[in-house]
């Protein structure tokens, strides 16, 4: 099994999702897809219990949230961890 060096995890729970959560997510999956980077993984959660701050993203192991992000910052972290691996 592969144990990625770093995982964010996206919050796709209905408030999230409506406020663009699974795109996020289904837009990360793709960038990491075409990149084949073993180091990253993004997982999608149901509701993190933070439905006022929606859309909910955590980066791990920083253990970094991001609370009412915008989509362009969660795609830019990704990228950068993606290119940080090659």
């Amino acid at each position: 099994m592969n144990q990625p060096d770093h995982i964010i995890y996206i919050c796709t729970g209905s408030k999230c999702d409506k406020k663009g959560g699974k795109e996020c997510y289904k837009k990360g999956k793709k960038i990491i897809k075409s990149s084949k980077s073993k180091n990253v993984e993004i997982i999608r959660t149901e509701c993190t219990d933070r439905c006022k701050l929606a859309p909910v993203a955590c980066y791990q192991p920083e253990n970094k949230w991001m609370l009412m992000y915008k989509q362009d910052e969660i795609l830019a972290k990704v990228l950068h961890l993606v290119k940080k691996e090659s």
